[in-house]
């Protein structure tokens, strides 16, 4: 896929970190401005504020620029939450009772991460009109921590996992920090320092205990048939093909193929005009994968996004639109038919990029017709749908990729939710997963609330930075970072590789999802910043590809039971 304005739409919002975009731009004051003709002023009460108190050694930023609410079952909704010079404040929770606050903070010695505090599972409640209430925001984040690990460890446990003393070191050791804030918590320095040691590690308790009981459960239930590992496939047309296919299939035995209107020189337009496709770079490829083993999704046919829509398509009319989708789905699945595995019915219509504007209704809509066009073509292919953005932080935004919303925006959650509701019978449920800003436990956390939903899942995206190269330093590609680490330690090929494995590792010890695609394979045709496996097309190989192989050959040697 093309992903240059998604970058600069990641790297310009809370999911990534280019401050500068939210202090010069519009789009902070966004929500401010809908609420003075959207919101009911009536909902406003009194207001919670969130003091930061800056305890780190290092110079930051140490808070960013965004913050968000959501409610007591981890869903976005806009409020008037704001950040000035006092800390966090929202005095608007629109009717929501019971809410947290979300934030990224920068925790020094584990990251400058995206963090939920949520009172220790009992939620804030806004007070009084007229009345005030001052918190402690680095209390609130580590006691939330502290608290939810006690619930999880006491859940992880119920299948017979014991865990480690290294687990029970990090939970301990969060827990006597957590005490000590508490006892200081009149004096706000003072507790705010022991509760940023306490949330330290708590988030590695978090992070470890996850991935500690994966390999015990990837253990506990053996050798796994039903899971893809996959990776996007436009390297086929970036470096030698008979290299590209010895690597690729290497490490991978399900592969992405770019099905997109407009392209981005890699691979041909799909379509020149409304009713015309031009599919023999994709024929070709799928092919040569078949010929390895190989089974093909095709991703991206419907994604209205401005950096892959041509000017035909940005304006068309509504049911010249359904018209047009309806062709577009038959002749794809005409042609392609049984030699896909799997056919993506939408992608990202459910948060920004919706650059046609249309309405929920109308989004149903559309994906029921695509979906049932594809179903009646072509029975055998599954039909997956495709979202990003797993923690919706653009819901507080208000906001398209570069328009302000026209309807109210919805989370991944929701989103498929409704279309569940609407008896849309697609058959996979996608869920990007670059890295979200997020601990690992708040990734698996998000992905077990998606599989209540009911629909096997994969995990169609998934990729990290991989640091500085001879290459992008020589060429000045990619700049080195004035900001906190994100992850551990800054991004490296050994960083990448450390994150890849824990996800993959998560990801295969859930019997509910299916698969887990890396983007990209090759540097430097990336969307994260050198997040290829290989370092250039001549196919050196990262740590991050030795990684993959490694975990994909032990797991491919288990019994099976």
């Amino acid at each position: 896929m093309s992903g240059l304005s998604r970058r600069k739409f990641i790297k310009s919002s809370a999911i990534a970190g280019a401050g500068t975009f939210l202090a010069s731009n519009t789009m902070l004051a966004a929500p401010e401005l809908l609420l003075k003709s959207k919101v009911n002023k009536n909902t406003s009460l009194g207001e919670i504020v969130f003091v930061p108190h800056y305890v780190q050694k290092g110079r930051g930023p140490h808070l960013y620029e965004l913050a968000w609410a959501t409610d007591k079952e981890w869903e976005p909704f806009l409020s008037n939450i704001k950040m000035d010079s006092k800390g966090v404040s929202i005095s608007d929770s629109k009717n929501i009772d019971k809410f947290g606050i979300n934030v990224r903070w920068n925790v020094e010695g584990f990251g400058w991460t995206n963090i939920t505090a949520d009172n220790g599972g009992e939620f804030y409640s806004l007070p009084s009109s007229g009345k005030s209430q001052s918190l402690n925001l680095n209390y609130e984040l580590c006691k939330s921590r502290v608290v939810r690990n006690r619930q999880r460890l006491t859940d992880l446990k119920k299948s017979g996992w014991i865990p480690s003393a290294e687990v029970m070191m990090y939970v301990n050791l969060s827990e006597q920090f957590y005490e000590d804030a508490t006892q200081k918590i009149s004096d706000d320095f003072n507790s705010a320092g022991f509760a940023q040691s306490g949330l330290m590690y708590a988030l590695w308790a978090s992070e470890k205990m996850e991935v500690e009981k994966a390999k015990f459960d990837i253990v506990l239930r053996g050798k796994r048939d039903d899971f893809f590992f996959g990776c996007d496939a436009r390297s086929f047309y970036q470096m030698y093909q008979d290299t590209f296919l010895d690597l690729f299939s290497g490490v991978f035995n399900y592969a992405n193929i770019t099905f997109v209107a407009k392209g981005d020189g890699i691979m041909s337009d799909y379509q020149t005009a409304p009713g015309v496709i031009q599919p023999e770079t994709r024929e070709l490829l799928i092919k040569k994968l078949n010929e390895r083993g190989i089974k093909s999704q095709e991703r991206l046919l419907f994604w209205f996004h401005d950096c892959c829509i041509p000017d035909w398509l940005r304006d068309m009319k509504y049911d010249d639109l359904l018209k047009y989708a309806e062709k577009l789905t038959q002749d794809t699945m005409k042609h392609f038919g049984d030699m896909l595995y799997a056919m993506e019915v939408v992608n990202e219509l459910h948060d920004w990029a919706n650059e046609l504007q249309l309405s929920p209704e109308q989004i149903t809509e559309l994906t029921r017709l695509i979906n049932d066009v594809a179903k009646a073509v072509a029975p055998n292919v599954k039909r997956t749908i495709n979202n990003c953005c797993p923690y919706a932080e653009y819901v507080q935004m208000n906001s398209y990729s570069k328009k302000r919303a026209l309807f109210p925006q919805r989370s991944p959650f929701k989103f498929t939710k409704d279309l569940i509701d609407a008896g849309i019978d697609f058959d996979i449920l996608e869920q990007q997963m670059y890295y979200p800003y997020r601990d690992l436990q708040d990734s698996i956390l998000l992905l077990e609330k998606l599989s209540t939903l009911g629909k096997p899942m994969q995990l169609s995206e998934v990729g990290v930075p991989g640091g500085p190269s001879n290459y992008s330093v020589r060429n000045s590609t990619v700049p080195f970072s004035k900001e906190p680490y994100l992850w551990h330690k800054p991004w490296n090929e050994h960083t990448q590789a450390d994150w890849l494995e824990d996800i993959y590792t998560l990801a295969f010890s859930k019997p509910f999802i299916h698969a887990s695609n890396w983007f990209d394979f090759v540097d430097p045709y990336y969307f994260m910043e050198n997040g290829g496996l290989l370092q250039s097309p001549k196919g050196e190989k990262k740590e991050a590809y030795h990684r993959l192989k490694k975990i994909r050959n032990n797991w491919d040697q288990l019994p099976r039971k």
